[in-house]
This record gives C-alpha cells, structure tokens and sequence, in this order.
C-alpha cells in the first residue's frame, strides 16, 4: 500500500510539472478594439488564466530596419492609453504570464525581412532597436511572423535568428511558420532554426478559411 501511495505521489508531481510546461498561447491583434459590437476585444476582457503566453499581433520592421509600431493606439502615445501597454498590464492579474511581441504578420510581405536577414549591418540594427522597443514596453520576448522566405533567406534566416538570441538570452524568441510542407523545404533550414527558438508556432488555421461550407469543433 505504501509503495502505491508513493507511486501516485511521484505520478502526481510528474502530472503537475507537464501541466505547468504546457504552453497555451493566445494572440492578441491590435485590430481587434476596431471591430464592431461584439468582435470588438479590449484587453481589460481577458479573463486571466486563459492563456500562458499572448503574443501581440504585430509590431513591424520599419524602413530604415528599427522595429515600430503599426499604430499609433498601440504605443504610450495612444489615445486609448496605448494597447502594448495595457496588454502587459494584464500580468498584474495574472502573475507568471508572458507576453511576446510578434513582428511581421501577413500584411507585412517578405521584402524588408529579405533585406533585413541579408545584411549583417540591418541585422544589427533591428535586433538592437527590437530590445530596446520590447524592453520599454514590458513585452518578455520576440516572435518573428516571416511570411514567408525562400531562396537564400534559407540560411539569412537562421543567422538572424541565431544574432538575436545571442544578443539577449534572457528573451524569448519565437518563430511563427507555416504547415505548408512545400513552403517549408523551400524557405526553413528547420534543424538550424530549432537550435534558436524556445517555441514555433506552426500556422495550421491556414488550412481553413472563408472558403469553406461548413464549421466544426476546435477539440
């Protein structure tokens, strides 16, 4: 009886860590506050728990290769009291929670990152402006939505990747990707990749859309 006792002891701590490693992450889009009546979301609706991480869709690469806001509502200056910040201030409600600022995103092409990943010079410039920006805004780490590279970004984009991790450890990088097999052979040196990312964020919803007649469950 004792040894069974222990044994479910052992399995429940075991059961507890797993539980805590999980990572449920959530993204906020900062487009969200302008949509009407009920898809309107405002940060102050999260009900804390929800989600393990948020990552803040999205900051960008400006053309000078600095990291930016796409709108002025997000930053300290935003009417609104600034969308970064309120984000962030959700943590108060849930302590341990981590938020992550997502640069990129669909809109955003593949031009400047092509650019950015090519020249050591604009590396260095983002990755020392992309620190700067999340440290002043309280965001806990980058994640990098790359839609999507190829050719020679094969292997610029692990060298980004790999520059911005070694610039500041104590962040997180992160990596949003496609679940498209061909996309993926073409533009993701992935064994490279890994050995930089705390997580990847594998973009399946992009599998469903509009175009279909019928919804299901999400479980």
């Amino acid at each position: 009886m004792m040894v069974q006792k222990i044994l479910i002891f052992l399995l429940l701590c075991f059961l507890s860590t797993v539980i805590s490693d999980y990572v449920r992450g959530c993204y906020f889009s900062d487009w969200a506050h302008y949509r009407p009546d009920k898809g309107r979301y405002e940060p102050e609706m999260y009900i804390p728990g929800t989600c393990t991480h948020i990552f803040f869709a999205f900051a960008k690469v400006n053309d000078d290769f600095t990291a930016g806001a796409y709108d002025d509502e997000d930053t300290d200056s935003g009417p609104n009291g600034g969308y970064y910040k309120r984000v962030n201030n959700l943590k108060s409600q849930q302590p341990g929670l981590i938020t992550i600022l997502s640069f990129g995103g669909w809109s955003a092409g593949t031009d400047t990152f092509k650019k950015l990943a090519a020249d050591e010079g604009h590396r260095q410039t983002f990755i020392n402006s992309a620190l700067q920006f999340i440290n002043h805004y309280g965001f806990d780490g980058i994640d990098i939505d790359w839609e999507y590279p190829k050719g020679d970004d094969y292997n610029n984009y692990v060298t980004l990747l790999k520059e911005l991790k070694q610039a500041d450890n104590s962040k997180l990088l992160t990596a949003a990707v496609t679940a498209d097999a061909e996309t993926v052979d073409e533009g993701y040196n992935v064994k490279e990749m890994a050995k930089h990312l705390d997580y990847v964020n594998v973009m399946t919803y992009d599998f469903h859309g509009d175009w279909e007649q019928q919804t299901g469950k999400l479980f």
